[in-house]
């Protein structure tokens, strides 16, 4: 909360899998520190022991990342990387949603593009007929106001 972290992107969840995260540049990282003491009991009468919480302390702090880069999310994945407790192949599927300080557009601009869309087109007015426009769009002298006309375009 230190840093206004209180409410998720619109859309998003606040907390949850990564892969139901939307794209980012970076991400903060917490980690949850706990203790806990339990104490056991052996009573001569059962088979089992008895259980009790003697008490559990809970902190949050950041994540210590790799190359003492912390409250990283990047960083802290590159850790597990370093100490094998993840393989590279997951890594490579973290940097498809992290994708690294000022990527967030190229990465969006290769989402569109796989997909078919394209940014911009050169309009080719010669195929349009211009109709109707308003504000900066309108051109008065060459709007159509015959609805006969509009509609025999259509048909």
């Amino acid at each position: 909360y230190q840093r206004g972290y209180v409410r998720n992107i619109p859309g998003a969840p606040m907390c949850g899998c990564l892969e139901k995260m939307p794209i980012v540049s970076r991400s903060d990282c917490t980690q949850t520190n706990v203790e806990e003491s339990y104490k056991f009991t052996k009573s001569v009468s059962s088979t089992g022991f008895t259980g009790k919480i003697q008490y559990a302390t809970l902190e949050f702090q950041a994540c210590q990342g790799a190359n003492n880069n912390n409250n990283d999310l990047a960083a802290y994945y590159q850790r597990l990387v370093n100490e094998g407790r993840i393989e590279a192949a997951q890594q490579e599927v973290f940097k498809t949603y992290i994708v690294g300080n000022n990527q967030c557009q190229n990465t969006i601009d290769a989402f569109l593009e796989a997909r078919g869309y394209k940014a911009g087109i050169a309009l080719d007015e010669a195929s349009w007929t211009y109709v109707m426009g308003e504000g900066d769009l309108a051109r008065p002298d060459e709007q159509i106001y015959d609805g006969l006309k509009v509609t025999t375009m259509f048909n």
